[in-house]
Protein backbone atom coordinates (compact mmCIF):
# COMPACT_ATOMS: atom_id res chain seq x y z
CA UNK A 1 0.00 0.00 0.00
CA UNK A 2 1.28 3.26 -0.87
CA UNK A 3 1.14 5.87 1.47
CA UNK A 4 0.53 9.26 0.73
CA UNK A 5 2.34 12.40 2.34
CA UNK A 6 0.63 15.55 2.25
CA UNK A 7 3.19 19.04 1.80
CA UNK A 8 0.82 21.42 3.95
CA UNK A 9 -1.58 20.10 6.20
CA UNK A 10 -1.90 22.66 8.18
CA UNK A 11 -3.31 25.08 5.68
CA UNK A 12 -5.44 22.18 3.84
CA UNK A 13 -6.93 22.18 7.41
CA UNK A 14 -7.37 25.47 8.16
CA UNK A 15 -9.47 25.98 4.46
CA UNK A 16 -11.45 22.83 5.01
CA UNK A 17 -12.64 24.16 8.87
CA UNK A 18 -13.28 27.43 6.95
CA UNK A 19 -15.36 26.22 4.23
CA UNK A 20 -17.04 23.85 7.21
CA UNK A 21 -17.85 27.16 9.02
CA UNK A 22 -18.77 29.11 6.07
CA UNK A 23 -21.54 26.14 5.10
CA UNK A 24 -22.89 25.88 8.60
CA UNK A 25 -23.12 29.47 8.93
CA UNK A 26 -25.37 29.59 6.04
CA UNK A 27 -27.50 27.06 6.91
CA UNK A 28 -28.57 28.73 10.21
CA UNK A 29 -32.45 29.67 10.70
CA UNK A 30 -31.75 33.46 10.96
CA UNK A 31 -29.43 33.37 7.87
CA UNK A 32 -32.00 31.79 5.65
CA UNK A 33 -34.75 33.74 7.40
CA UNK A 34 -32.97 37.29 6.01
CA UNK A 35 -35.51 39.24 4.11
CA UNK A 36 -34.12 40.69 0.87
CA UNK A 37 -34.29 44.14 0.96
CA UNK A 38 -36.00 44.54 -2.54
CA UNK A 39 -39.01 42.10 -1.55
CA UNK A 40 -39.55 44.53 1.32
CA UNK A 41 -39.90 47.10 -1.13
CA UNK A 42 -42.04 45.20 -3.89
CA UNK A 43 -44.37 44.57 -0.62
CA UNK A 44 -44.76 48.18 0.18
CA UNK A 45 -45.11 49.00 -3.54
CA UNK A 46 -47.83 46.30 -4.21
CA UNK A 47 -49.67 48.20 -1.01
CA UNK A 48 -48.87 45.57 1.17
CA UNK A 49 -50.35 45.73 4.66
CA UNK A 50 -47.74 46.99 7.28
CA UNK A 51 -48.19 45.42 10.84
CA UNK A 52 -46.51 47.00 13.60
CA UNK A 53 -46.23 44.26 16.42
CA UNK A 54 -45.04 46.02 19.46
CA UNK A 55 -47.12 46.84 22.20
CA UNK A 56 -49.51 49.62 21.81
CA UNK A 57 -47.80 51.56 24.33
CA UNK A 58 -44.99 51.65 21.66
CA UNK A 59 -46.88 52.12 18.69
CA UNK A 60 -48.23 55.31 20.60
CA UNK A 61 -44.70 56.93 20.55
CA UNK A 62 -44.83 56.78 16.61
CA UNK A 63 -45.28 54.71 13.58
CA UNK A 64 -44.63 53.85 10.06
CA UNK A 65 -47.46 55.47 8.13
CA UNK A 66 -50.95 53.45 7.64
CA UNK A 67 -49.20 50.41 10.02
CA UNK A 68 -51.78 48.66 11.79
CA UNK A 69 -50.93 47.69 15.54
CA UNK A 70 -51.31 43.76 16.07
CA UNK A 71 -48.56 42.74 19.16
CA UNK A 72 -46.35 40.23 19.29
CA UNK A 73 -48.51 38.49 22.49
CA UNK A 74 -51.46 38.97 20.36
CA UNK A 75 -50.96 37.69 16.58
CA UNK A 76 -52.17 34.01 17.70
CA UNK A 77 -55.50 34.90 19.12
CA UNK A 78 -55.56 37.60 16.03
CA UNK A 79 -54.76 35.00 13.28
CA UNK A 80 -58.05 34.43 11.02
CA UNK A 81 -58.17 38.46 11.16
CA UNK A 82 -54.72 38.67 9.80
CA UNK A 83 -55.50 36.24 7.26
CA UNK A 84 -57.82 38.43 5.29
CA UNK A 85 -55.51 41.64 5.41
CA UNK A 86 -53.98 42.13 2.15
CA UNK A 87 -51.13 40.64 1.29
CA UNK A 88 -48.27 40.61 1.47
CA UNK A 89 -47.42 41.72 4.87
CA UNK A 90 -44.44 43.51 6.20
CA UNK A 91 -44.12 42.92 9.88
CA UNK A 92 -42.28 45.43 12.11
CA UNK A 93 -41.16 46.21 15.61
CA UNK A 94 -38.21 48.46 17.31
CA UNK A 95 -35.12 45.77 16.79
CA UNK A 96 -36.41 43.39 13.95
CA UNK A 97 -36.44 40.32 16.99
CA UNK A 98 -40.31 40.36 17.44
CA UNK A 99 -41.33 40.85 13.73
CA UNK A 100 -38.99 38.18 13.06
CA UNK A 101 -40.55 35.92 15.44
CA UNK A 102 -44.69 36.72 14.24
CA UNK A 103 -43.14 36.23 10.46
CA UNK A 104 -42.19 32.19 11.68
CA UNK A 105 -45.37 32.29 13.00
CA UNK A 106 -47.21 33.48 10.02
CA UNK A 107 -45.66 31.36 8.01
CA UNK A 108 -46.08 28.78 9.61
CA UNK A 109 -49.43 28.58 9.72
CA UNK A 110 -49.91 29.17 6.13
CA UNK A 111 -49.41 32.79 5.26
CA UNK A 112 -46.85 32.78 3.15
CA UNK A 113 -46.10 36.61 1.72
CA UNK A 114 -45.01 37.73 5.20
CA UNK A 115 -41.74 39.27 5.21
CA UNK A 116 -39.50 41.02 8.01
CA UNK A 117 -39.12 44.61 7.33
CA UNK A 118 -37.28 44.81 10.95
CA UNK A 119 -38.28 48.53 12.02
CA UNK A 120 -40.40 52.15 10.97
CA UNK A 121 -36.42 53.74 10.26
CA UNK A 122 -35.86 50.43 8.30
CA UNK A 123 -38.84 50.86 6.18
CA UNK A 124 -38.77 54.98 5.72
CA UNK A 125 -35.18 54.54 4.69
CA UNK A 126 -36.70 52.03 1.63
CA UNK A 127 -38.84 53.95 0.30
CA UNK A 128 -36.01 57.05 -0.14
CA UNK A 129 -34.06 54.99 -2.41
Amino acid sequence: MMKMKIRYPLPIGIAILLAGIMFVATQHPQAKAKTNMNTIVSALQQGGTVIDVRTPEEFETGHYKNAINIPLDEIEAKLAKIKTLKQPLVLICRSGARSRSAVSYLRAHGIQQVHNGINQTTLESLERQ
